[in-house]
């Protein structure tokens, strides 16, 4: 979607669009590969929802024992990350 503005015919004719690709809602829930792999002191772990949902990332040791909560709220439908 775009416009053209400018008077015509003066070489004004320049293409205007908006893209946003946050508006964009996936056809399923995506878990994306975090990175930098491997873990790092700050990591990123990306995903998508196809509806609002409640989102619930909790992060493990290498024992099994649960180190922190990153998310544990309600989200909208989208792409998101956690940090």
């Amino acid at each position: 979607m775009g416009a053209y503005g400018g008077p015509g015919g003066c070489g004004w004719d320049i293409p205007v669009g908006i893209f946003d690709d946050t508006l964009q809602i996936p056809l399923k829930i995506k878990l994306f590969i975090n990175y930098p792999n491997p873990f790092n002191a700050t990591n990123t772990i990306s995903y998508a929802l196809p509806l609002p949902s409640h989102v619930t990332i909790d992060i493990y040791n290498i024992l099994g024992r649960k180190v922190e909560t990153l998310v544990n709220k309600h989200q909208t439908a989208g792409y998101h990350q956690a940090i």
